[in-house]
């Protein structure tokens, strides 16, 4: 009796299961009879989200059922290792296009990558002499900058070839490795301090930068007005205020403010930032341009900038050496004067561009890039006296982080305003009582069958040059903010001026240490 129950019970989920299955069937009919009509794409998204809900309740019906119907089953007739297998890739379907759980694994990778790299950068600076930091600091400067360049390019392979999932399997692979090789090969010791956490900075710090790194992250998606970007920005501000506030009171603070003090470093944090905010937005706006107005690959926008970033990665090294012998100020000008050429360069964008006409640019800016990026970053850093270098390091690592996103938000913003202003002004030169616009509709008319298809053709085509100039006009703005970051390096010290500095630094700080 109870078996006869179970099995009415499973037809009537399988039944109830087919029935919405069906409804969902034609619910992405009705969008394609809506995309068909040209419906407004605001429609079109309310229809899609009604189908990824239905879809989502499908989903999971089908994972509890699948669960307690065939895991259970398994379990019971002794077939633990195939029921193991079997829960397994249900659970891998459940997460798969579960965007929560995404997120929570993204925000894991932030945390470690976060730990991981000022932790390099303190572990250099500690272990190497002034003098010999340069190097040392561009050496580590090959990882942190090529596989950020890597990345793109052996991601958007995948994505075109495999699934995306593929992605995040190798990452786990590479993190196993990398933990092994540190367990195994890393034998660095070192004194420490066993400091208390500060739980209240923490919770402060994490929420008011958390928050304005989501406001500038999508204020250009979500408009720098929109509700939800003003309210982060209110809460990262407050969040922000109270921390400082924390930490100036605190005899043995989080992170020192203290490294404000020192005007090399000061100059060379406000640098770094100009720079990064010109770097992640050219990083945006190229593969923008790139994919959705020339239709090239999300392969062919990562290949596009793998020679630039090579191009860093090797000059790293030399960027350091560099660096220790004639000091920041001629590389800063040097490196940040190629960058603004380049930048300027890129705002010539059109629809005929060639591929690698812009990849040759992209090899020059980044050229000019190796002789800044980890330079000003080492240049700041000795500046420090050897007890606020830790702190130092954390405070530039944090502002480059900011700086990114609002460079990526101010840029972003640039180009949908002017794409919007450009398009305008483009429709009213379409006057069709122009002779000369008549003349071409009906040239259209004839090659594409009809006066609405060539219509339909024209306003793809002005959509296209409305964006090209939007991204034009984005770079524009790139270049100006690159030439602010070139008239600041004009104000760095040389380098007989810098070790000057530097030793007098340290020699202030020897007596109050003494105290302490």
């Amino acid at each position: 009796m109870a078996d006869m129950e179970s099995a009415h019970h499973s037809e009537q989920i399988k039944t109830n299961l087919k029935s919405r299955l069906n409804r969902i069937e034609g619910q992405v009919r009705a969008i394609n009879r809506m995309i068909d009509d040209d419906v407004y794409c605001d429609d079109v998204l309310t229809q899609i989200r009604a189908t990824r809900s239905a879809l989502n309740s499908v989903a999971t019906k089908l994972l509890d059922h699948h669960m307690k119907g065939c895991i259970m089953e398994k379990i019971n007739d002794g077939a633990q290792e195939e029921a193991m297998d079997e829960l397994l890739v249900t659970f891998q379907k459940l997460i798969k296009d579960n965007f929560p759980i995404m997120m929570s694994g993204r925000v894991l990778q932030a945390i470690g990558a976060g730990i991981l790299m000022p932790l390099g950068s303190n572990v250099i600076v500690t272990i190497f002499p002034p003098e010999k930091r340069g190097v040392a600091m561009g050496t580590m400067g090959i990882a942190m900058i090529l596989a950020p360049a890597i990345g793109p390019t052996l991601s958007g392979y995948i994505v075109q070839n495999y699934d995306w999932n593929v992605m995040f399997y190798g990452m786990f692979f590479i993190g196993i490795i990398a933990i092994v090789i540190g367990l195994f090969w890393f034998k660095l010791y070192q004194s420490t301090t066993n400091p208390k956490a500060d739980i209240p900075g923490i919770i402060y710090s994490t929420i008011g930068f958390g928050s304005l790194l989501y406001g500038f992250s999508e204020a250009g998606n979500k408009g720098w007005g929109s509700t939800e970007i003003v309210t982060m920005f209110i809460v990262g501000t407050v969040f922000i205020i109270f921390f400082i506030l924390r930490e100036l009171r605190m005899k043995a603070p989080m992170l020192s403010l203290e490294v404000l003090k020192y005007p090399t470093y000061t100059l060379t944090t406000v640098i770094n930032m100009i720079v990064m905010m010109s770097l992640y937005g050219g990083m945006i706006l190229l593969p923008l341009y790139l994919q959705n107005l020339r239709g090239f690959s999300a392969l062919d926008s990562g290949l596009l900038l793998l020679p630039g970033a090579l191009v860093m990665g090797a000059l790293g090294p030399v960027a350091g050496k560099l660096l220790d012998t004639i000091g920041i100020k001629p590389l800063a000008i040097f490196g940040i004067g190629i960058m603004t050429y380049a930048t300027w360069e890129l705002s010539k964008l059109n629809m005929d561009t060639t591929y690698l006409h812009i990849m040759w640019i992209y090899i020059v800016r980044s050229f000019g890039m190796a002789f800044v990026m980890m330079p000003i970053m080492t240049a700041g850093m000795n500046a420090l006296p050897p007890r606020l270098i830790s702190h130092g390091n954390a405070f530039v690592n944090t502002m480059r982080q900011l700086a990114g996103s609002i460079g990526t938000a101010i840029l972003v913003t640039v180009m949908t305003t002017q794409q919007t202003n450009h398009l305008s002004a483009f429709s009213e030169e379409l006057d069709k009582t122009n002779p000369v616009i008549q003349d071409h509709m009906r040239e259209l008319a004839q090659q594409y069958g009809g006066e609405s298809a060539a219509m339909k053709l024209l306003l793809e085509h002005v959509n296209k040059l409305a964006s090209v100039e939007g991204v034009n006009d984005a770079f524009i703005v790139a270049t100006i903010i690159s030439a602010i970051a070139l008239i600041l390096s004009l104000f760095l010290q040389g380098k007989k001026k810098a070790q000057l500095s530097a030793e007098k630094a340290n020699a202030e700080d020897y007596p109050s240490q003494q105290d302490k």
